[in-house]
């Protein structure tokens, strides 16, 4: 069993680039309404399969409140290549690299003021700081081809 956190499918070798998220309460008959959205969705999925994005739904009672429903969406190479081919984006951009350079010789590093309130925001940030080991680092450049594996980039 795939740890629930995860950024892949269950097979564990997919990630998931997108989550599409639904409520759906079971409070016995069904309104005409709810029939409606439940059948759009239905459409909206089997439309996304046939232009090649790969699903996968997490059923409700998995969620923390037992009425959402997860759809993980991944989008293969091949139709991520289509789709770049039929928007027209060109090829990856070159990574733009940077130096950091003083200005100055004689230049100084700002000091953060050691009062109460510089020492508040430093604790609340360190308390929302989230687990960067979990998601991996984007690259700082678009990466879409006119076609081929990833393997021959």
């Amino acid at each position: 069993e795939l740890d629930p956190n995860s950024l892949y499918f269950r097979d564990g070798k997919r990630k998931i680039d997108m989550v599409l998220v639904y409520e759906e309460e079971d409070l016995g008959v069904m309104t005409e309404a709810e029939a409606t959205r439940r059948d759009q969705r239905k459409i909206f999925q089997e439309n996304l399969i046939k232009d090649g994005l790969e699903l996968e739904l997490e059923h409700k009672d998995r969620s923390y409140d037992g009425k959402t429903w997860f759809l993980k969406v991944h989008l293969p190479w091949k139709t991520q290549n289509r789709f770049a081919e039929v928007m027209g984006i060109k090829y990856p951009i070159k990574k733009f690299i940077t130096f950091s350079v003083p200005a100055w010789d004689g230049e100084k590093k700002e000091e953060k003021p050691d009062n109460f309130l510089a020492k508040w925001q430093k604790r609340w940030n360190e308390f929302y700081e989230y687990d960067h080991t979990k998601i991996e680092e984007e690259p700082s450049f678009y990466n879409a081809t006119k076609g081929g594996d990833p393997e021959e980039q």
